[in-house]
Parts: C-alpha cells; sequence; structure tokens
C-alpha cells in the first residue's frame, strides 16, 4: 500500500459471515526527507535514541494527525462501519462481520501525505 495516500487502502471481508483476519505488515517507508525510515510500527518501532527526540519535537503537533489518539507514523486499519481504530504495526488479528471494510492507511500529519516516500506491504490470511 503506498504512505502517500491520506485515503489509504480498503481491505472488506466479502464473506457472508464474521471472519477473523491475520493482517502481517512488512516494509519501511519515510514520512518526510529528515525523517528515518520506519516500519508499520511507527513513532514505537524506532531506537530509544531516535525515539525519544523525536517524540518530543512532535508532541506539540500530535493534534494535527489523522487520527491523534493514535502512535504517530503507525500502520491503522480503521473500520468504516464502526470507526474502530486498530494500529497494524505487527502481526494483527482483527474480525470483520460480513461486508465490513478496513481502511489500510499510515497515521501522519493532515495535510503532509504528499511528502510520504515507501510502501509498506500488508499480507492476510483467514483464520
Amino acid at each position: 500500500m503506498p504512505t502517500n495516500s491520506d485515503a489509504g487502502v480498503e481491505f472488506t471481508n466479502s464473506q457472508t459471515k464474521d471472519i477473523s483476519y491475520k493482517f502481517t505488515p512488512s516494509g519501511t517507508w519515510k514520512p518526510k526527507a529528515d525523517i528515518p525510515d520506519c516500519t508499520a510500527a511507527g513513532l514505537k518501532g524506532f531506537p530509544p535514541e531516535i525515539q525519544t527526540p523525536l517524540n518530543e519535537g512532535l508532541k506539540a503537533f500530535q493534534q494535527y494527525l489523522k487520527y491523534p489518539k493514535n502512535t504517530t507514523f503507525a500502520l491503522l486499519a480503521v473500520n468504516k462501519t464502526t470507526g474502530a481504530v486498530t494500529e497494524v504495526g505487527q502481526e494483527t488479528t482483527i474480525v470483520l462481520k460480513a461486508n465490513e471494510t478496513l481502511t489500510f492507511l499510515v497515521n501522519d500529519f493532515t495535510p503532509n501525505y504528499g511528502d510520504n516516500t515507501g510502501i509498506l506491504t500488508v499480507k492476510f490470511s483467514a483464520i
């Protein structure tokens, strides 16, 4: 999935029953030229010597994140029906009802998606 889209990429349970899906992210992306590559874990995935100063520097801008209550730069799965937001920084299981849709996107500052580079891959399997 491209990381420069604030609309994200949709995934729909097209089955006629509830299904548990396991989503596994991989890859790295760059939120901005002067920020190191990060994983789907976002800010939490950086080593402490990078995470701490970056977190402090970005704290004043937290309110401008697409999802301010979630981790900066993390991969999110947003349920379009319920509004539930799940961080998918590592292998994550999410139950979807029939025809429910998740939108996968990175939690960046609005409107800064255009300066993002890189792609995250999200593999899935029904369990």
